[in-house]
């Protein structure tokens, strides 16, 4: 995951190149994940919620003009813990990463209020 950028809240700079998603505490399923990211990011009508889709629509993106997406989640060690499929989650998130510096276009910053477990 030596591609995945984790910050602290205070880094966060918002500008017209970063497209931040703040994942509240509330997030309590993946199935909440995946609406919140298909909302914010406008998924196309043919994304389901799953891990697969989710490595597709990510690694396109071409309807999105910032450079940079920035998903803050509020309370990360919750979201670990509820949440069987994190550690495939954020293999994904890596992957996707890799997907985008091949091409240069974007890149994905993963930001915390709380430490990590």
């Amino acid at each position: 995951m030596e591609n995945i950028i984790f910050s602290t809240q205070k880094d966060i700079i918002l500008n017209e190149n970063l497209l931040l998603i703040v994942v509240e505490d509330e997030c309590n399923t993946m199935s909440e994940f995946y609406r919140l990211l298909s909302t914010t990011l406008h998924f196309p009508n043919y994304f389901h919620e799953n891990l697969d889709s989710l490595d597709e629509v990510l690694c396109d993106l071409n309807w999105i003009p910032q450079d940079t997406i920035q998903i803050h989640f509020k309370n990360i060690k919750q979201f670990l813990k509820r949440h069987s499929k994190r550690d495939d989650l954020f293999e994904l998130l890596a992957n996707v990463q890799n997907c985008w510096s091949e091409d240069g276009t974007k890149k994905i910053v993963l930001s915390r209020e709380s430490e990590v477990v």
